[in-house]
């Protein structure tokens, strides 16, 4: 019951704040965006637009993490724009200091095809990492 756990227990927000979730560069938070933009673009959601969003909302806790860019770029080129996604795997492959590994399905779940998808609609170009 919920009424015996009041007594060891303390109110979410009061969590989240003991453990710093709503510090500006939290990496809890950042850990928390990253988790549910990859769990939404996943099955059985495939839901690229509220990864987006995920997404856009990590950017705001860290500007410079290699791995929303990444993932950024990965639904970019799922959607078609290509452009973008290859300014954002760019982003993305310099914040990481060297290529991007496109099969680590762990943390960026469908680089892989994103790339294979510009390249079949594009043409072979040069966007920092390489499908395998």
């Amino acid at each position: 019951r919920s009424s015996d756990l009041e007594g060891e227990c303390c109110p979410v927000a009061t969590f989240l704040a003991n453990v710093g979730y709503f510090q500006p560069k939290s990496p809890l938070r950042l850990h928390s965006f990253l988790w549910l933009a990859r769990t939404a673009m996943k099955p059985p959601f495939l839901d690229f637009e509220r990864s987006r969003d995920y997404l856009l909302e990590a950017i705001k806790v860290d500007e410079n993490s290699w791995e929303v860019w990444a993932n950024l770029a990965t639904i970019s080129y799922l959607a078609g724009d290509i452009s973008t996604g290859t300014e954002q795997l760019q982003r993305a492959t310099a914040l990481h200091k060297g290529p991007i590994d496109a099969s680590d399905r762990r943390t960026t779940p469908y680089l892989q095809e994103g790339l294979e998808y510009s390249a079949r609609q594009a043409g072979s170009h040069e966007t920092g990492a390489k499908p395998r």
